[in-house]
């Protein structure tokens, strides 16, 4: 995805949106129960699937926005055909980076020529969308007004 400058945009460095807790209907509780964190609007999820004898895919999934609309991917790369059903084996365990960088040369004759080059490069590590299921929040203690 292109950003307002014209370079990549990169979507890790956005900041999330949660939706923050709501209190309770019990004004005195000192916790406040949450059924189930957000995640981030550029997490995709691939989800595997069997396709064969000791064989996975992965399958690209959507999550739902907040009125049960399903996303789709903003960038170029993840809305392609080539990239909806992954092999297993070829992405390893910390995951894959794949970075757009604008490249230039000039010919012979002196004139140049741009293109918009990809490349995949190994990830930091498994990501984490920090969902998070059944918890307890401390409430902050009310000014007595």
């Amino acid at each position: 995805m292109q950003g307002p400058s014209g370079q990549a945009r990169q979507r890790s460095r956005e900041r999330d949106d949660p939706r923050p807790p709501t209190p309770g209907p019990v004004e005195r509780a000192q916790l406040d129960y949450v059924l189930q964190t957000s995640l981030p609007a550029r997490w995709i999820p691939y989800l595997p699937r069997s396709s064969g004898y000791r064989a996975i895919d992965l399958v690209q999934g959507r999550m739902s926005g907040p009125d049960g609309t399903p996303l789709s991917p903003l960038g170029r790369i993840l809305n392609g055909d080539g990239v909806k059903v992954l092999k297993d084996a070829e992405i390893p365990r910390e995951g894959l980076l794949v970075r757009r960088t604008p490249s230039m040369t000039r010919r012979a004759d002196g004139t140049y020529v741009r293109w918009t080059t990809r490349r995949v490069s190994i990830g930091r590590g498994e990501g984490s969308s920090h969902l998070a299921f059944d918890s307890a929040i401390s409430r902050r203690p009310r000014p007595n007004t």
